[in-house]
């Protein structure tokens, strides 16, 4: 079944691509730019604080750059599992575990 969508869609559905691809791109850049920077670093860094602001745990630059990572890969997952759902391929989440 062929599934017609408005131009009004249309527009909005780009427009959310874009917003998409942007934000994907800009955690992209942030990423590269942690790796450049986790490399400057002392070896151990604060890398949590308490409610007071407290340093409770100190830890390997490269501990952030592994969060740094974490958003590209989830930005890019959901333009992966939004492409299928539009291709109109069943996305069941069991079949990932």
């Amino acid at each position: 079944m062929i599934k017609q969508i408005s131009e009004d869609e249309e527009k909005k559905e780009h427009k959310l691509s874009v917003f998409w691809l942007v934000f994907t791109i800009l955690s992209i850049v942030q990423a590269v730019v942690l790796f450049y920077v986790c490399r400057r670093l002392p070896e151990k860094v604060p890398v949590h604080f308490n409610f007071a602001m407290k340093i409770d745990r100190y830890g390997s630059p490269w501990e952030l750059a592994v969060l740094g990572i974490t958003t590209p890969l989830l930005f890019i997952i959901r333009r992966f599992i939004h492409f299928c759902s539009a291709e109109g391929h069943e996305i069941n989440p069991a079949d990932f575990l």
